[in-house]
């Protein structure tokens, strides 16, 4: 493009990010798109919610041998066995956003983002901007409409209305969540949906016909007594759970290990074992009794990663320590109350990309960006682009990523 051009289309798209929600006004805004092979992402999406479908039925069969050790493995405590025996194990795929990568082996994920975790659903304006700047002739795929994996998870009748509710502590440090949710699913169903505090839920004169959870089953142990109505309303059937707290064991990282376990141990049927072997990197839990597995990994190779972390939080790289810090490090992951996962380091093709910083300076990168997909069934639902501007291992808008769209490429 001119140089005029292209600051105007920069400007344009940092705009409609800001009004999608997608970036912050302190976030970078990636102005190249990513873009991914029609026939590539028809391929990876059915491999993703198979692999979904995988993670769920590997949970019921290490439940059903040792609910117990399950729950330890995960890092939850033991009133989580509670929840659990009210609200069932995950059933379905739920509404979540894989975060994955594309190597020179094909693609691999990273982990599994459900509730609050899966961030901007809505980058229409943003698209709207590429198609008005495509060359002439190009012809664009259509765009998935970014509420359709919502769509799938509603009642067909709304009559007592709809609710987004997080918990009380996260609605008071960051409530953009539950905005975006709450404009989502405003869109869907043309009804006004409030946002409510977990502790105010079903405190009303009537019962929602569906509650579009934010929270997980982490919030619900840690303070029980905001969440007793909702328990007792889930166990009775008295709305639907868009995001029933259940969930919360597939975005935990010791699940990705159970699979891995599981293909390891012979255990799944042989399509099954390859779409588990081919999108998960070596992923094994942190214990006394995989200690010695997880020492002879090269540690320039590995990376230590809490069950339960999300957003990036205690992550740590073996390539940034010594052998003595690696070392002290596995030995109080063993001894101490957080459940680990050890996962082989993920190093993906770099393209070279550019962004436009907050204030307005273009920065061009090299760099293996991670693609956050969501699912509509075995179908591409939409997503988004974090594409990482420094060396740091954890690419999220927090470390200063950029964000941006995935385009759909008809070749």
């Amino acid at each position: 493009m001119e140089e005029a051009e292209a600051d105007e289309v920069a400007e344009d798209l940092r705009n409609a990010g800001l009004k999608d929600n997608l970036i912050g006004p302190d976030e970078h805004v990636l102005l190249s798109p990513v873009t991914v092979p029609q026939t590539v992402m028809a391929k990876q999406t059915a491999r993703l919610d198979r692999l979904g479908q995988i993670m769920i039925d590997v949970l019921g069969r290490y439940w059903d041998r040792d609910s117990t050790g399950l729950l330890r493995q995960l890092g939850y405590h033991a009133a989580a066995a509670d929840v659990l025996e009210r609200t069932g194990l995950p059933a379905t795929n739920p509404f979540a956003r894989w975060d994955v990568i594309a190597t020179p082996q094909g693609w691999r994920v990273l982990e599994l983002n459900v509730g609050g975790a899966t961030a901007g659903q809505d980058d229409r304006q943003m698209q709207q901007v590429y198609d008005r700047a495509a060359p002439d002739g190009l012809t664009v795929p259509p765009h998935p409409a970014p509420f359709e994996t919502l769509a799938r998870r509603l009642p067909p009748k709304l009559g007592s209305g709809l609710v987004v509710c997080d918990d009380d502590d996260e609605l008071a440090r960051s409530p953009i969540s539950a905005q975006i949710a709450a404009r989502s699913l405003r869109h869907l169903t043309g009804l006004d949906v409030p946002i409510v505090p977990a502790s105010a839920l079903l405190t009303g004169d009537s019962t929602p016909s569906a509650v579009f959870e934010l929270f997980t089953l982490r919030e619900c142990l840690r303070h029980p007594s905001r969440y007793v109505a909702y328990l007792d309303a889930v166990s009775a059937g008295d709305f639907v759970s868009v995001n029933p707290v259940q969930i919360d064991l597939l975005m935990n990282k010791a699940t990705l290990a159970l699979a891995s376990q599981a293909s390891a141990e012979g255990a799944l049927p042989t399509s099954d074992a390859a779409i588990v072997d081919g999108l998960l990197p070596w992923t094994m839990p942190v214990s006394s009794q995989t200690r010695d597995a997880v020492a002879r990994r090269q540690r320039q190779q590995t990376v230590l990663k809490a069950a339960n972390g999300y957003g990036g939080q205690d992550v740590h790289c073996g390539w940034s320590m010594s052998d003595a810090a690696w070392t002290d490090l596995l030995n109080a992951a063993i001894s101490g109350e957080t459940a680990y996962v050890a996962q082989q380091r993920v190093t993906g093709v770099p393209v070279t990309l550019v962004a436009m910083s907050p204030q307005g300076e273009f920065v061009a990168f090299d760099t293996a960006p991670v693609l956050g997909i969501f699912c509509n069934g075995d179908q591409y639902g939409g997503g988004f682009a974090r594409a990482s501007m420094t060396d740091d291992a954890v690419v999220n808008a927090h470390n200063g990523a950029a964000v941006g769209v995935i385009r759909i490429d008809g070749e």
